[in-house]
């Protein structure tokens, strides 16, 4: 006796709501039933659910009575989908709140209605050239200077340090109304 085909039944009473898929299937072959059950990856309709497929669908009715329930793969894109518009929803709004504010700005600068465009005056007319012709200077040769090195300009000797006048310092009797002599005072004699 031939072997006979393998037949796959599909329970209808359990299936993913958007794609059919069956989440109980028997397998009937020659040496018996096999039952292969996929409830790992079946997500039970909850009222946030089935709100979330009614909005995407607009479907007005389903049966949350019965075992039906949504696979994880149609949920994860029903919930993409809702993500992605509302992303969409606050991009138009900002864009809406950009156009606004433009219009209003742009709209005030306008001289009138009648016109259509706005002239701007350049500079210099770029099909006209530069009346000012830039002439050449004639530079002639210098003999360049010769710089010290930086040490030894930095390095004073003790002589150098002495003759270096101290700082002026004010008795406190002295206020800043009252002109301060920079200068000794001649002795008169």
């Amino acid at each position: 006796m031939a072997a006979s085909t393998p037949r796959k039944t599909c329970v209808l009473s359990d299936v993913c709501i958007l794609c059919g898929f069956s989440f109980i299937q028997i397998e009937k072959t020659d040496g018996g039933e096999k039952i292969h059950k996929f409830f790992d990856i079946k997500l039970k309709l909850n009222k946030e659910r089935v709100d979330n497929v009614k909005k995407i669908t607009g479907l007005p009715d389903i049966d949350v009575a019965t075992n039906a329930g949504v696979c994880k793969k149609c949920y994860r894109s029903v919930e993409s989908i809702l993500k992605t518009e509302e992303k969409n929803q606050i991009t138009k709004q900002r864009f809406r709140e950009i156009a606004e504010t433009t219009m209003k700005s742009h709209m005030l600068q306008l001289p009138s209605p009648r016109r259509k465009s706005i002239s701007k005056r350049m500079l210099r007319s770029p099909s006209m050239p530069s009346s000012k012709k830039q002439t050449l200077v004639n530079l002639s040769y210098r003999k360049l200077v010769q710089i010290a090195p930086f040490k030894d300009l930095t390095n004073t000797t003790e002589w150098q340090k002495t003759e270096l006048s101290l700082p002026v310092t004010c008795p406190p009797e002295f206020s800043a109304s009252t002109n301060i002599p920079i200068a000794p005072k001649e002795k008169q004699g």
